[in-house]
């Protein structure tokens, strides 16, 4: 079995054979998971929770203005990781939401975003109708 802090250790040792050149690395959990490597500037986006870490992502890396945001449920993964594949694509956000509620911070950066659309990846069990209802409330 390898060890995985020792993959992270090769890292860069493998994007300088490949030719890529890393200048910033966003890390998306502790810093404790990226290895201190001379090299690219590491940079850590969290918030006190998943819900408030996917808001500070958003408020990182995407402007109002962006063509639609991807609300996903934050207790379960299978939605948002499903939507990140066509979120990154569409140059949008996915902000994580409770089943049936905003929590703070994503209210905050829905309303920062100005929502031209959504897309909720999941059925009503994963977001309710309710959080439905809620996102026509958001400026648009």
């Amino acid at each position: 079995m390898s060890n995985p802090i020792e993959n992270h250790r090769r890292i860069p040792v493998r994007l300088r054979r490949s030719g890529l050149v890393a200048t910033l690395v966003v890390a998306l959990a502790g810093l404790g998971s990226v290895a201190n490597a001379a090299g690219p500037t590491v940079v850590r986006l969290q918030g006190a929770d998943r819900f408030a870490t996917s808001a500070a992502i958003g408020q990182a890396s995407y402007q109002p203005g962006v063509p639609v945001v991807f609300i996903a449920i934050g207790h379960n993964f299978p939605d948002a990781l499903a939507g990140g594949a066509a979120a990154a694509t569409a140059g949008s956000p996915v902000l994580l939401v409770r089943q049936s509620s905003f929590p703070t911070p994503i209210a905050a950066d829905l309303t920062r975003l100005t929502l031209p659309s959504t897309v909720l990846p999941g059925g009503p069990r994963a977001v309710s109708d309710g959080v439905i209802t809620t996102l026509a409330a958001f400026p648009t």
